[in-house]
């Protein structure tokens, strides 16, 4: 132990001196100081994780991961101090220049600036990973700076450091554990993802289709606190279903004119990536007709904006925010394949974010985590028991075994 206080003595002294000759990187530590001063630069660093996520319940959480990673830091590294009783090296070795800043009255071991700031850094990388790097690089500044300054030897500074890593680790930990103690709300949206045809022919399908929008029908009318259903974003099926019962029109326009059954705004269900780009507008432009035959065209979010309900795109997304804005659609829920969509610029909600393109059209979009839920634009799930009770399930190996012999059977018919 003597040697390493020896060399952790001898390192001290190299450092001070050489930043006492060097008037830039004196004034650099100086900043770097007040900077991180009680905090300062992580308090702020919270409030912007907060309006960043939206200033909803997931931005509080954020900014409290973060704050939790400072003080958990703070108070074991003040508590060792109280137990190690280290003094200030300043305070032992006297021929070195004067301190860069105001010398501190507590102890030395270990450096509480040091901890604070990898307690932070740490917790702040975990909630917001884009600022990982800048805030783990400002915390290794931070501590060179407790040294450099002449306040701390630079074993206090590791010693700080291990403190702040472990504590900015455990911060988002224990927020988790907090969170699943606060109730949250779940909005629960009925709906159904309706295949026209898919791993069965579309008679097989219709012979479903019709008994179940009668049922439908029969509920939303019967029953007033079954206040809405969502046709997965697409029309053709009523024509599907009125084609073998035609006097049930009058019914379902009643429905869509009262908000209560949300059809449109697409015709079909297309896979954006096997049919061209003037087929998907000319699929939208029917949507947007053949739901406003009906009387509305569903939204994703209030009626004072258009919307686009966007289900299994699998497409250049770029492209899709560009053909939306083109139809004057303002923003998209997107679910399902949807995994390539990522917040690119400043968030516009608190689910939400704005889709850029490369010719600097913007579409506000939100993509749901479950392709079973659909949520209006401003809300969320997420950590909620609603949410994960509702993870996407695969089909069973049977399942898959009946859609590739239906494939098959498919090809072979075609060549026949």
């Amino acid at each position: 132990m003597d040697a390493l206080f020896a060399f952790d003595r001898q390192l001290f002294i190299a450092i001070v001196t050489a930043v006492a000759g060097n008037p830039l990187l004196a004034a650099l530590a100086v900043a770097v100081a007040y900077l991180n001063w009680n905090g300062l630069i992580w308090w702020i660093s919270g409030v912007l994780v907060a309006r960043a996520r939206g200033w909803g319940r997931r931005g509080l959480w954020g900014a409290l991961s973060v704050y939790l990673g400072v003080v958990d830091a703070w108070l074991v590294a003040e508590l060792l101090k109280m137990v190690v009783r280290r003094p200030r090296p300043f305070t032992v070795v006297l021929d070195l220049p004067p301190t860069l800043i105001t010398e501190p009255t507590t102890f030395s071991f270990p450096s509480g600036d040091a901890a604070f700031a990898f307690g932070a850094a740490v917790a702040l990388g975990r909630v917001a990973p884009a600022w990982r790097l800048p805030a783990l690089l400002f915390a290794v500044a931070v501590a060179f700076e407790r040294v450099a300054v002449g306040v701390h030897y630079p074993v206090d500074v590791l010693a700080g450091a291990l403190i702040g890593t472990i504590s900015g680790l455990t911060a988002p930990f224990a927020v988790a554990l907090m969170r699943r103690r606060v109730r949250w709300r779940a909005f629960v949206v009925p709906h159904t993802h309706w295949d026209r045809e898919w791993y069965e022919r579309f008679e097989g399908y219709r012979a479903r289709l019709v008994p179940m929008v009668s049922k439908l029908l029969d509920l939303l009318e019967r029953d007033a606190a079954f206040r809405s259903f969502t046709f997965d974003g697409h029309t053709i099926w009523a024509e599907d279903y009125l084609e073998k019962r035609p006097d049930d029109r009058s019914r379902i326009e009643a429905l869509v004119r009262a908000d209560r059954l949300l059809i449109g705004p697409w015709y079909v269900l297309a896979d954006n990536l096997l049919v061209s780009g003037e087929s998907l507008l000319r699929n939208f432009q029917e949507g947007l007709r053949v739901s406003g035959s009906f009387g509305r065209r569903a939204t994703a979010s209030s009626r004072r904006t258009s919307s686009t309900i966007i289900r299994a795109g699998f497409s250049s997304w770029a492209i899709s925010a560009r053909r939306r804005s083109s139809f004057a659609r303002e923003s998209a829920a997107a679910w399902a394949a949807c995994s390539t969509l990522r917040p690119r610029t400043r968030t516009a909600g608190r689910c939400s974010s704005w889709w850029a393109t490369i010719t600097s059209t913007r579409t506000r979009a939100c993509r749901r985590r479950s392709p079973r839920f659909i949520m209006p634009l401003g809300t969320s799930t997420r950590g909620s028991r609603a949410s994960r009770s509702t993870r996407p399930r695969w089909p069973s190996r049977a399942a898959r075994s009946r859609a590739r012999w239906s494939v098959a059977n498919t090809a072979r018919s075609s060549a026949a």
